[in-house]
């Protein structure tokens, strides 16, 4: 298994910089797209509401039917942005600034680790490579028994106790896990908080398909963020290698920047693909002109692969998705897991004060014109973690990978029953302070 450790900014020469499902750039990429004549004045609470209320019947993708309220009547710009979203949108939302320049960077302050649950125990999903809680020896599927003091127990019960828990992302701030290893092993851990970097691509690996001799490459891309210079890394080993069948696991990648999207397509596509539609942006009435194509790239370590299958929960979304309905028409697409999140809309982040209003601003479409999986995209053969079954990341021996692994040999996948699926995604992310709808 190889983990990368990479720091340095690969810049994207292309010019893109809306979210696949809700995001941009760190400069205000919709105050550059829309004609936006009403930015507030000055930074009161009554002037920004009014800012976002005009947005939302502007440049929001169903601004037709967004309802006339009265503004003055909201004392919250967010209390008025949840009572002007469509019926299918539980996306919109405004985010500060700084969290959204932090969050595209990859750097964060904190343990550098995130939890499962299924509703009686709390365990890690997922630890980043080189974070306080890696170097303290903390791994996914350990069991967390209590975090200063209080029970795993009391912090499912209650956000606030988790809260009190964890405590601030201040870097230097202590926190003690008592909690079972993965050989049920009861032990504690000390460890700070501090500044770490959010991989990308923390994992890959090469396997050898017993079936076909054909090289499978497996990544596990976590984010479509800025950095991509770790997944760079991981498509150079793979073309040298000379894969020809991908497992890309999404499992927990709730999307991010559409140029990125673009980026790690392009990559799967190869330059077979290079100048096809890859995805379709469709904007409001008003912004009909704006509707535009978005084509398959021709990167220098792009590949050149027969099969591609994805690793999917209900926490994939939004890029996560584009790049999967994006390569249906062209490659042989194949999906074990649950069905994806459901977010075929996207957003423009449109800055004002020190917040950014991501309000959904345009529908993705492929090459067929196949869009609207608001209830997600389905998967092939289904499959669910459990918490007695959180094998490492580029294991054979970890459920999903070997799914897939067997899938690419045999051409057989069988699918588990609904019962099955007992995980829930923790309400809290513990490495960052973000919760789940930004993950898009």
């Amino acid at each position: 298994m190889l983990k990368l450790k990479l720091t340095a900014v690969l810049a994207l020469a292309m010019f893109l910089a809306a979210c696949g499902g809700g995001g941009g750039d760190s400069s205000s990429s919709g105050s550059k797209v829309f004609n936006i004549d009403y930015y507030p004045a000055e930074c009161s609470e009554a002037a920004q509401t009014e800012f976002v209320y005009k947005a939302m019947h502007d440049v929001y993708y169903w601004a037709d039917t967004s309802p006339v309220l009265d503004y003055k009547a909201y004392d919250s710009q967010y209390d008025l942005i949840y009572a002007m979203r469509n019926s299918k949108d539980v996306f919109s939302t405004i985010y500060t600034k700084q969290f959204i320049n932090d969050y595209y960077s990859g750097s964060n302050i904190g343990l550098g680790l995130n939890t499962i649950t299924d509703g009686t125990g709390l365990y890690i999903r997922m630890v980043y490579p080189d974070s306080p809680a890696d170097l303290a020896g903390l791994e996914r599927g350990n069991r967390i028994m209590s975090v200063n003091g209080y029970s795993a127990e009391q912090m499912l019960a209650s956000s606030a106790v988790s809260d009190a828990a964890f405590g601030p992302s201040t870097a230097g701030y202590s926190v003690t896990i008592d909690y079972l290893d993965n050989s049920n092993v009861s032990k504690t851990a000390v460890v700070s908080k501090a500044e770490y970097y959010a991989d990308s691509a923390p994992v890959y690996d090469i396997f050898t398909n017993s079936g076909n001799g054909k090289k499978i490459g497996y990544l596990f891309y976590n984010s479509f963020n800025e950095n991509t210079s770790d997944t760079t890394a991981a498509m150079e080993a793979f073309r040298t290698a000379g894969v020809s069948e991908l497992v890309i696991d999404l499992r927990y990648n709730g999307g991010g920047l559409v140029k990125t999207a673009q980026y790690i397509g392009s990559f799967i596509g190869g330059s077979g693909l290079s100048g096809l539609t890859m995805l379709k942006m469709i904007f409001n009435n008003k912004y009909s002109g704006m509707n535009s194509k978005v084509s398959f790239a021709d990167p220098v370590y792009a590949l050149d692969v027969d099969k591609v299958v994805f690793l999917v929960t209900g926490a994939t979304a939004s890029a996560s998705e584009l790049v999967i309905n994006g390569l249906k028409p062209f490659k042989d697409v194949y999906l074990i897991g649950s069905n994806t999140y459901g977010k075929p809309v996207g957003s423009h982040y449109i800055g004002y004060c020190d917040k950014y209003l991501s309000a959904v601003t345009f529908e993705n479409k492929n090459t067929l014109d196949e869009g609207g999986y608001f209830s997600g995209i389905s998967a092939d053969c289904r499959k669910y973690e459990n918490v007695d079954s959180l094998g490492q990341f580029g294991s054979e021996d970890e459920k999903f990978l070997g799914a897939a692994l067997n899938y690419l040999q045999t051409g057989g996948c069988v699918s588990e029953p609904a019962s099955m699926a007992k995980i829930k995604v923790a309400e809290k992310e513990i490495h960052a302070p973000w919760d789940e709808k930004i993950i898009k």
